[in-house]
C-alpha cells in the first residue's frame, strides 16, 4: 500500500469532493476489496453526499430499498466510537453473518462478502463511513489491515471538513455573484496594478460594447488620453492609499452618446486567499439610463404618482417649470402643484435639493 498516495488522494477529494470516487477506487485496491462506498451525512447542516466505486446499480438499489434494514452490521456500526475503523467480524461474528437472512439473500447474490469500515461522525443516530468490501470467500481483514485503515481516518475526517468549508465559501461566493450580477449597474474589482479580478453582468456588458472603454490585457482603457490618465491615477491612489483614495470620472463615448460616469473608491471588504487580492472597487454607469433608475427609487420610496414622476424626469432634464407645462400640454399651474406636491413627500424645500436626491438616488457611492 502507497500510504503518501492515498493520503494525498484523500485531500485531493478534500478539495473537489467529485474525487472521492478515485479515494475509493484506491482503497479498494488496497484492501482486498471489490467495491466500496462512502456516505456523509451531518444532522446540523445540509451537507450530505454520497460516493461509491464499482458497486452494481442492481446492488445499491435493493440494498437502499429492502436489504439496509435487515443488515446485522448496521446496528452495531451505531455504538462504534466516531473515528473508528473496524472490520465485519468485529461487530459481528463471520458464523452469525454468514447465517442472516442479508447474507444468503443479498450478500451471496451479488458475490460480496465482508467489510472494513471507517466511522467517520456519529451524530444523532446518523453514521457518516466509508466501507470497503470484500468477494465471497474472502477472509476478513486482519489486525494489520484494520490498524492501516486506522490511520487514514484522521486525513479522511480533516478532508471532510475542507469539503464542509469549501461548500459554504461557494455557496457565499454563488450568492455574492448573483447578487452583483441583479445589480443595475456595472462593478470591477481590480489589484493593485489595476488589473480586472471580478466583474459584473452589467460592467462586462460595458466592456463588451467598446464604446469609450474596453478591456486589454485583463486592463481598461480608454480611447481619451485624458480621461485614461484620470483613470489610472485615481486606481493608483486607491490602491495605495495616497492621494485623494479615490474619486470620479467620466468617460465620452462615440456617436453623441451620453457618457460613462465611473466612481473609483479603495476596497475596504476582506482579503481573500485563493485569488488575487482586491485593492480598488469601480462602478459603472451608463448616464444613458441615468436618470430613469433614480426616478424610480424616488417614485417607489415616496409615493410619487406617475404624473408626478413624469414631471420629477422632466425637471432633471429641464428645470423651468413653464417650458415642461408646454411639453406636456398642461397648465404652469399644474406642474408648480406637481412640484410643490414632491418636495412635501420627499422633505425636501428646493428643486435643486429634489434633483440631486434623485441623482444621488441612482449612481452608486460605494
Amino acid at each position: 500500500m502507497d500510504y503518501d498516495l492515498l493520503v494525498d488522494a484523500i485531500y485531493e477529494a478534500g478539495a473537489e469532493p467529485e474525487r472521492w470516487d478515485g479515494v475509493l477506487a484506491l482503497l479498494t485496491a488496497c484492501f482486498r476489496g471489490v467495491c466500496a462506498a462512502m456516505h456523509i451525512g451531518d444532522a446540523n447542516s445540509d451537507f450530505s453526499f454520497g460516493a461509491t466505486y464499482r458497486l452494481n446499480p442492481e446492488a445499491n438499489e435493493a440494498y437502499a430499498n429492502r436489504y439496509f434494514a435487515i443488515n446485522p452490521l448496521n446496528e452495531p456500526l451505531t455504538r462504534v466510537t466516531a473515528g473508528t475503523a473496524v472490520g465485519d467480524n468485529q461487530l459481528v461474528p463471520r458464523s452469525a453473518y454468514q447465517s442472516s437472512e442479508f447474507y444468503n439473500d443479498y450478500s451471496l447474490r451479488f458475490q460480496l462478502n465482508g467489510s472494513i469500515t471507517a466511522v467517520l461522525d456519529h451524530k444523532d443516530g446518523l453514521v457518516s463511513c466509508l466501507g470497503v468490501v470484500t468477494a465471497t470467500g474472502a477472509d476478513p481483514h486482519s489486525v494489520d489491515e484494520v490498524a492501516a485503515f486506522q490511520r487514514l481516518i484522521p486525513h479522511l475526517r480533516r478532508a471532510l471538513d475542507l469539503n464542509k468549508k469549501f461548500v459554504g465559501l461557494k455557496d457565499r461566493a454563488a450568492l455574492a455573484t448573483s447578487g452583483l450580477n441583479q445589480l443595475d449597474f456595472g462593478m470591477a474589482f481590480l489589484d493593485e496594478n489595476g488589473t480586472i479580478v471580478v466583474a459584473n453582468a452589467a460592467a462586462e456588458k460595458i466592456f463588451a460594447g467598446e464604446d469609450g472603454l474596453r478591456v486589454v490585457h485583463g486592463r481598461l482603457r480608454v480611447l481619451d488620453r485624458l480621461a485614461q490618465e484620470r483613470l489610472d491615477y485615481l486606481v493608483g491612489c486607491a490602491a495605495h492609499g495616497i492621494g485623494p483614495r479615490g474619486g470620479a470620472l467620466q468617460i465620452r463615448r462615440a456617436r453623441e452618446k451620453p457618457p460613462l460616469l465611473v466612481r473609483v473608491t479603495p476596497y475596504r471588504g476582506e482579503k481573500l486567499q485563493d485569488m488575487r487580492e482586491v485593492r480598488v472597487v469601480l462602478a459603472f454607469r451608463d448616464t444613458q439610463s441615468l436618470t430613469r433608475g433614480g426616478i424610480n427609487h424616488i417614485e417607489n420610496a415616496f409615493g410619487l404618482t406617475p404624473a408626478e414622476a413624469r414631471v420629477l424626469g422632466a425637471l432633471v432634464d429641464e428645470p423651468d417649470a413653464k417650458k415642461i407645462a408646454e411639453r406636456f400640454e398642461v397648465s404652469v399651474v399644474t406642474i408648480r402643484n406637481q412640484i410643490a406636491r414632491m418636495l412635501q413627500k420627499t422633505g425636501t424645500t428646493k428643486q435643486s435639493e429634489l434633483i440631486k436626491l434623485v441623482l444621488t438616488n441612482d449612481i452608486p457611492l460605494l
